[in-house]
């Protein structure tokens, strides 16, 4: 993965999208362990979308990409709640597989980040 050129915007604390210099945009998760970054998880890409030359979080969930070669978008980032069973091999883009064993907050199990276009 080529990151010159790319972009990336922090949706929550622990989620950011990574939009590369052709305007794939991924989801990425920071997975820590305490205060210590342990690795950063990398989903599938979510969509594609403009070029970015800047990219802007204005709130509510609104992402803004700016692009000087083509059309600038603004794209909706939502919280979606989903059950994931176990032993499901087929997941969603936007699932990251959880495979550490730390201990979370019942409110964050099975959700992702989508983007409405």
């Amino acid at each position: 993965m080529i990151l010159e050129g790319s972009r990336a915007v922090f949706v929550d604390d622990k989620n950011f999208f990574l939009i590369l210099e052709d305007g794939s945009v991924y989801p990425v998760e920071i997975i820590a362990d305490g205060k210590t970054v342990s690795k950063l998880a990398i989903s599938p890409p979510l969509a594609q979308t403009a070029v970015p030359s800047v990219i802007r979080n204005l709130g509510d969930d609104h992402i803004f990409v700016g692009s000087s070669v083509g059309l600038s978008v603004l794209l909706k980032a939502a919280h979606v709640e989903e059950e994931v069973e176990q032993g499901d091999e087929e997941m969603t883009s936007a699932v990251v597989k959880d495979d550490d064993h730390m201990d979370y907050d019942e409110d964050d199990e099975g959700s992702i980040f989508v983007l409405i276009l």
